[in-house]
């Protein structure tokens, strides 16, 4: 995902394109005649919204986009746009649809209701400019598109219309059904010609300084409440899956014990039945396995390290729902089997090996992983926050840490063990079992989780990333977010 500093130009364009008046100009045959390119952008995002099939007839929402493809949405503010265009469309509509041969009387009547409302003083609202960011705040903004792209299976990394009404909703940003018009209105502005009306990043901060302009706010001023629902959202949907997981009864409590008290040769032994019983993977399941592996061979040498080979399976998420604790027992077990001579590097049919045992491990029934705590937003917009300072004393010159500077990290905080046991490095043991410290190679899996969220190709995680590391170690172990950064800000580099 492309950062909001790289997207600055595109994001803060002084006003949207002006209207275009001219493309229902003198030139028609008669005045309910629907110009040549309205009828062009009705037809391709009728045919858009159909699998290919042009039907002659379209929703609001698809009315909508071939208006903003010709810029005809842009004659008024949104919130008068957004109610010309609901009261217009439904005199014209039959069963909520309007018809194609109906496109420029409908046109006509729209584009006057808009000038009569902008003569009145509804006139058109520029975006606020996207101020100068922090790295932090850069990277919640990207965070948020992140987490909440995904619903549009034809295109899982573009934002959808639901998905922006649904965040600015939850955000408390939309309170009726005005504001719920002006923010459609808002969102096909800033996917006017895109295909299927979804937003890419940059679209998506154009809107939401577009939201900002319309409601007379700065742009942190929408953002901030935008990244609070997000996380709100994401902690929801993580005690959802929780709750669907629970049992009722005792035994799943014990895995985790018996788990730690299973003898090497037994958990060996484990994931080679594991790998048995597991349904086989499909030969699409394979290709993207193997797609997926070929992006970490960076020198083509047909191999890949154990950290790299911990990045992938976190991007196939087949680290995900699992125990972070069961997850890195197993891979390390796994890692054994098909790597005896601890060469610390795995070919393609030695990874595939691994992620059928890990995904074994999922479909078996393993404990699911404990859910990210929440972060606070003052961790994320604060740029002079002490532990945004802390952070930058602990990474590298370009403001990243890796996965072992972030172990080492953990260690000193006490919320480390040196070993399976829950032992930490000076011997002492404060009982792990029941999560007071994450195993090193729990640790491993909650840094290749968090390092899946990161668009980067190395092995380094911005301040971003690193927060929700701390967040999933955070619920892993049982604490609040800010009992572990107290803990971390009393370490010593």
């Amino acid at each position: 995902v492309t950062s909001v500093t790289s997207v600055k130009s595109e994001s803060t364009a002084p006003a949207p394109p002006p209207a275009a008046t001219n493309a229902r100009g003198p030139n028609s045959r008669n005045v309910d005649a629907a110009p040549d390119a309205l009828l062009a952008a009705f037809d391709r995002r009728d045919a858009e919204a159909n699998d290919g099939d042009s039907t002659g007839v379209a929703s609001p929402g698809v009315v909508r986009l071939a208006l903003a493809d010709v810029a005809g949405l842009n004659g008024a503010d949104a919130a008068a746009v957004g109610a010309a265009f609901r009261d217009v469309f439904e005199s014209f509509a039959v069963r909520a649809k309007l018809r194609r041969e109906k496109l420029g009387e409908f046109a006509r009547k729209f584009d006057a209701s808009v000038a009569k409302l902008a003569s009145a003083g509804a006139t058109l609202v520029p975006p606020v400019e996207v101020p100068p960011m922090s790295q932090p705040q850069s990277d919640a903004i990207s965070g948020v598109f992140d987490s909440t792209v995904g619903t549009s299976a034809g295109a899982p990394d573009f934002m959808t219309a639901a998905e922006f009404a649904s965040l600015l909703s939850a955000a408390g940003l939309v309170d009726d059904d005005s504001c719920a018009d002006a923010v459609e209105v808002t969102f096909c502005r800033c996917v006017g010609g895109k295909p299927r009306g979804d937003a890419d990043f940059a679209s998506f901060v154009t809107a939401l300084a577009a939201v900002a302009g319309e409601r007379r706010l700065t742009f942190f001023q929408v953002a901030a409440p935008v990244v609070d629902a997000a996380m709100r959202a994401r902690a929801e949907r993580g005690k959802e899956k929780e709750a669907g997981k629970k049992t009722g009864d005792g035994a799943d409590a014990a895995e985790p014990e018996a788990e730690k008290a299973e003898p090497e040769a037994a958990k060996h032994e484990k994931a080679e039945a594991a790998q048995t019983a597991a349904p086989p993977l499909t030969e699409e399941e394979r290709a993207v396995w193997a797609q997926e592996f070929k992006s970490r061979d960076e020198s083509k040498s047909g191999f890949v390290d154990v950290e790299r080979v911990s990045f992938a399976l976190a991007k196939l998420r087949l680290l995900e729902d699992v125990d972070v604790a069961l997850a890195g027992a197993e891979l390390e077990a796994s890692v054994k089997i098909v790597d005896p001579a601890a060469s610390g590097a795995l070919d393609l049919d030695a990874f595939i090996a691994v992620g059928c045992a890990i995904r074994a491990l999922k479909l078996g029934g393993a404990a699911p992983s404990a859910k990210p705590v929440p972060v606070q937003r003052e961790y994320v917009f604060d740029d002079a926050h002490p532990f945004a300072a802390k952070f930058r004393s602990l990474a590298d010159a370009d403001g990243e840490m890796d996965g072992d500077s972030y172990r080492a990290l953990l260690e000193r905080a006490g919320l480390l063990s040196s070993g399976g046991d829950g032992s930490s490095s000076d011997g002492s043991s404060d009982g792990s079992s029941d999560g007071s410290r994450l195993t090193d190679a729990g640790a491993r899996v909650v840094f290749a989780r968090a390092k899946a969220r990161h668009p980067g190709d190395g092995r380094r995680v911005p301040y971003r990333i690193f927060l929700g590391a701390l967040s999933l170690s955070a619920g892993h172990l049982g604490m609040s977010f800010a009992e572990v950064v107290e803990r971390i800000m009393a370490t010593e580099p």
